[in-house]
């Protein structure tokens, strides 16, 4: 048993050879149909629909990791990465605003639309952005 095991993963290793395999969009597609399939069990209205999601994002999920097209499947990585950050950031700065939204406020800069936090209840301050100098007052 331990000879067939050792054989079919060599096997598996010599077929895989020259092809993509697994990266983070991947487990995102492969989650995304397990979770849309759990929908479709369910018994939502749209169950069909779910399920179709489902078959066809695990279809992308095999192409893409049976692909020797490399370059092609690094770039489709690289452009999720970069909508996942940002999706991350946006995350991150709207959980810190609610924690702490008893001390602190958040404004956007108008110029460069970075965010900036100021403390709270100090009255009429004047606000630089730390990214691009500008200043403007507001009411804290």
């Amino acid at each position: 048993m331990r000879h067939f095991l050792y054989n079919l993963s060599y096997k598996y290793q010599a077929f895989m050879q020259g092809r993509y395999g697994i990266d983070e969009l991947n487990i995102f597609l492969l989650v995304a149909s397990v979770v849309s399939l759990l929908l479709a069990r369910t018994g939502v209205i749209f169950f069909f629909v779910f399920q179709i999601l489902a078959w066809v994002l695990l279809i992308i999920a095999l192409v893409r990791t049976y692909s020797r097209n490399i370059s092609k499947r690094y770039e489709e990585k690289m452009k999720f990465l970069k909508l996942r950050n940002r999706f991350m950031a946006w995350y991150k700065i709207k959980r810190d605003a609610w924690q702490n939204r008893k001390t602190h406020k958040y404004f956007r800069c108008k110029k460069c639309k970075a965010s900036i936090r100021v403390p709270k209840h100090v009255g009429k301050i004047e606000v630089t952005c730390p990214k691009c100098r500008y200043k403007f007052f507001k009411k804290v």
